[in-house]
């Protein structure tokens, strides 16, 4: 149960990297 917030963790990084590539 402790992968649980890495993975929310990881997810949100790539969600910022995408909006990031989109905004730019």
């Amino acid at each position: 149960m402790s992968s649980t917030g890495d993975e929310i963790i990881r997810i949100a990084k790539k969600m910022e990297r995408m909006v990031q590539k989109k905004n730019t």
